[in-house]
């Protein structure tokens, strides 16, 4: 089996977190969630960072963080949702690892924001008006999906499986060896 990086994208709420430690678990990889390990670093949570340095200052570690892993293999990394959308970072991931998607629907994604506890964890979501976040969510997703598409591989965020997932992974490494 490989050991390269495995990079998990896609919007808010689509479970990357979950799902990649899943997945980590089932093809026996470390597992790194980047705004954890970010938040950890910096002593502040994304909010915090967000607010007390903006966000192109967190933008900026984002990257510096993700061009950490150059040198680190068997991994699985959780990004942020917006990680490929700033600077080249997906141009970056797709050319040092294997790129998969969650790919979720708004509906799905509105559904999740809806229950989540956490939604002020979301600097982007925090400062809307709870009247704005569909549509606010919308738009974000349809300006975000044309990027995270060019992932190497796409699966559902709503009905992921890792064992199903892992052989999609084998099975895109064995028809694309440069991969």
């Amino acid at each position: 089996m490989r050991s390269e990086r495995i990079f998990i994208i896609g919007f808010m709420f689509s479970g990357k977190s979950v799902h990649g430690n899943n997945l980590a678990r089932a093809m026996d990889r470390l597992f790194v969630d980047t705004d954890n390990l970010l938040s950890e670093r910096e002593g502040l949570s994304i909010p915090e960072m967000f607010e007390k340095h903006g966000q192109k200052w967190f933008r900026k570690k984002e990257k510096e963080l993700l061009r950490s892993f150059l040198s680190v293999d068997n991994v699985v990394i959780s990004t942020g949702g917006g990680t490929p959308i700033y600077s080249d970072n997906m141009d970056w991931m797709l050319s040092n690892g294997t790129v998969l998607y969650l790919k979720m629907n708004a509906t799905d994604v509105i559904e999740r924001v809806k229950n989540a506890d956490n939604v002020n964890s979301r600097p982007l979501l925090s400062s809307i008006k709870p009247e704005n976040i569909e549509r606010e969510i919308i738009e974000m997703l349809s300006q975000r999906t044309p990027i995270y598409e060019r992932a190497h591989i796409t699966v559902s965020g709503t009905s992921f499986n890792a064992v199903t997932v892992k052989q999609a992974i084998l099975a895109t490494w064995s028809t694309h060896p440069i991969l």
